[in-house]
This record gives structure tokens, C-alpha cells and sequence, in this order.
């Protein structure tokens, strides 16, 4: 991908504002939030990376929605940083879906509020915004952004999800829209190909495909059956993994591959049948899963026991983990930093008050560090390799 430091400085006024110019200075970079308070939980420890971001959804109907970092030279940890840099917002809105990466920029879908918030990783500032319906999870090419959408969508109803073009290299910026499945949730791009998960979270009965788009003629290939209530997706030029919630009922939350080399989805192994999903991560070589440890995990007279698994994207073979987790209430996001093995797990606790966040070993399955978060805890995002 070759970078053009414009592509988003072009966009510095908001959606559809016109006549401003590409030729516009390079943003300077502050880091104007080395002022901001935190609690130190550690240091000196060897890292890769500048941030660990920590986005919480808050609460939905309570605009309560936060952001946090984790600083790894300092080993701080700061609360609430998106309104401490931005003092004169409402702060970041209603239900906080995600946090991607573009460039130095991160992308949050921020669902209730209808937007796309776009901020500077290096200090939090808000740089611009994209008014889409139920935004849920953004993915890019080199010049565009993709974003699933539950386009309007309201329980009960037949109303089918979208994805949303946004060319970020245009001017004025333009956005396109091609209908998927119902609620789509997580999607992923491999070459010219998009995969959207649609989980059908507002449809009687769920939604059970994934959606392949050609980005070239931005139109849909074909559509794939995989498993009720869909998550995550994470794709390459082999496989696609998809993870499912099931139907909380009959049907067991899991993790299923569709093989782009032989066009189906593959059967699963005894092991990989075993794994159950709450929540999920990949880097190159690996998806990291967490799930519950009992055959029926939505069985509520049964106390939850947690494990994690990983499964190699390639192969598809399955390791569990030794983690201590039987301290968490409510586990709803994970993230794996491969330079110095730690593995971070938030807990959304009663999805009402603030939630925890906890830093693992994953050698030793030691515990590293603990602290406090905002309200549900939903995604975390390294940001800034340093290699």
C-alpha cells in the first residue's frame, strides 16, 4: 500500500463539504496527550508498539461511549482520552462498535449515533466524521474505506443490511452502497474480494451467510452459508474464517473456515467443533478465541468457566491455553500483541458500570497487570509497530 498523506487532510471539513484543496500541509503530529493522567501499571517491558487502545461501547441510549490507551513506553494507563482531547465534543456518542486503522488514523463506528468517527492515533483529536445508519465494523483498500451497516434496520423487521463505500481520494468525498445480508457485523478484504459476516441480530431467525463483494465492480459475487448469528471475519488468499454466536439455542457458537482454494466450507475436526465464541483476534498466523468451557454455554443456572483457544488460519490446527480466568464476569474483547506475548482481555462485568481490563502472559499464563476501564470494554487495537 503506498501511502498518500492527503487522502484524509483532503477530507478536514466534514462529509459533503466541497472546495477545500488536496494541496494542504501534511498534519503535524503533537502528541499533545503525553499531558493527560494515568495510573502506571508497568514498566520496562520490551514492545513493538506505541498504543494499546481501549474502546468502550458504553451504554446503549447513555451516549456514554469512551476512549482509552494503554502507553507502552511509560506504561500508563489513561482513561478518557477522546474527551480530554476533544473538550468541546459530546464526547464520542452511543455504542462505540470498533476501532480500525488507517494509516495514522483510527475509525470508530459509533452505531447509534449513525457515524464513523475518524481521529489522529498519535493524541485523540477528532479530525473528521462520516454520517452512516448503524455503522458496525470498517475495513480498507488502499484508498477506500468499507464499512457494514445495519442501513436503518429495527427489530422484527425484514429490512437488509449494507455495506458503505467511502472514497477517501476524492473531492468532493463520495460514498457508495450495496445491500448484504441482514445486520452485518465484521468484514474483511482479501485482494479485490470483501467477506461480510451478516449475523441477522434483528431478524426472526438470524442471518447465516457471508457475503463475497468484488471491490473492482463493487457488486456482490455470491453468498455463502455458514452458521447462524455471524461475528467476525477474518480472510487471506486461502481461507476465510467466520465466527458465530449459534442461535442460543440448538445450534453452538463457533468458529467455521470456508476454503477459497476448494470453494466450500471445510469440515471441522473434533477439536475445532469443541471451541466456543464469545469473542476473537488474529494476527498472520493464528486466530485467538475465547469461549466458555461448558457443552451448553447459554445455559444460565451454569456458572461459566472460560478457555482460550488458538486456531492456525492455515492449517486450522487447535491449542489451548493455561490462562487463570476464572476471574472474569463477562469476557468481550481480546487482543494478542505478538512482540512480547501478552495477551489482553477485557471483562464488560455487568455491561453497565466500568469494566476491567486484564493483561496476561500467554507463555506463562501469569497474570501481568489489571485496571479499570469506561463501560463494556468491546474492542481493542494495537497501533504504531515499531519494527
Amino acid at each position: 500500500m503506498t501511502k498518500n498523506p492527503l487522502l484524509i487532510i483532503s477530507l478536514a471539513a466534514c462529509l459533503l463539504i466541497s472546495g477545500c484543496s488536496k494541496d494542504v500541509p501534511q498534519r503535524t503530529i503533537t502528541y499533545a496527550d503525553e499531558v493527560l493522567p494515568g495510573d502506571t501499571l508497568v514498566k520496562g517491558k520490551s514492545n513493538a508498539y506505541m498504543k494499546l487502545f481501549v474502546l468502550n461501547e458504553g451504554q446503549m441510549g447513555q451516549e456514554n461511549a469512551t476512549l482509552d490507551f494503554f502507553k507502552f513506553s511509560s506504561g500508563s494507563y489513561v482513561r478518557n482520552a477522546y474527551s480530554a482531547m476533544n473538550p468541546y465534543s459530546n464526547g464520542l456518542g452511543d455504542v462505540a462498535n470498533n476501532i480500525r486503522f488507517y494509516y495514522d488514523y483510527a475509525f470508530i463506528p459509533v452505531t447509534n449515533s449513525n457515524l464513523v468517527e475518524v481521529i489522529s492515533c498519535y493524541d485523540e483529536t477528532h479530525i473528521t466524521k462520516f454520517e452512516i445508519p448503524g455503522p458496525r465494523d470498517v475495513t480498507f483498500d488502499e484508498t477506500r474505506a468499507y464499512v457494514t451497516s445495519y442501513d436503518g434496520a429495527r427489530y422484527g423487521d425484514d429490512k437488509l443490511g449494507a455495506v458503505y463505500r467511502i472514497n477517501l481520494n476524492s473531492n468532493p468525498v463520495k460514498i457508495d452502497t450495496i445491500h448484504v445480508g441482514f445486520q452485518p457485523e465484521g468484514i474483511s478484504i482479501n485482494g479485490q474480494e470483501l467477506y461480510v459476516a451478516n449475523s441477522g441480530g434483528y431478524h426472526t431467525g438470524y442471518d447465516d451467510r457471508l457475503d463475497i463483494i468484488n471491490t473492482y465492480y463493487f457488486k456482490k459475487k455470491t453468498s455463502i452459508k455458514i452458521a447462524p448469528n455471524l461475528k467476525d471475519v477474518y480472510a487471506n488468499d486461502e481461507n476465510v474464517w467466520v465466527t458465530s454466536f449459534g442461535d442460543y439455542s440448538k445450534v453452538h457458537s463457533g468458529i467455521y473456515c470456508y476454503s477459497l482454494v476448494y470453494g466450500h466450507v471445510l469440515d471441522r475436526t473434533d477439536e475445532l467443533a469443541q471451541v466456543r465464541f464469545l469473542c476473537s483476534c488474529a494476527d498472520d498466523t493464528n486466530i485467538y478465541v475465547l469461549g466458555t468451557e461448558q457443552e451448553w454455554e447459554y445455559d444460565p443456572s451454569v456458572k461459566k468457566t472460560y478457555k482460550l483457544y488458538s486456531i492456525g488460519r492455515r492449517e486450522g490446527d487447535v491449542r489451548d491455553y493455561d490462562l487463570d480466568l476464572s476471574g472474569l464476569t463477562a469476557p468481550y474483547a481480546i487482543c494478542f500483541n505478538p512482540s512480547n506475548g501478552d495477551f489482553y482481555v477485557s471483562d464488560a462485568g455487568d455491561y453497565f458500570t466500568e469494566g476491567k481490563i486484564y493483561c496476561y502472559d500467554l507463555d506463562s499464563g501469569k497474570l501481568q497487570w489489571k485496571t479499570y476501564t469506561g463501560v463494556c470494554p468491546g474492542s481493542l487495537a494495537l497501533f504504531g509497530a515499531i519494527y
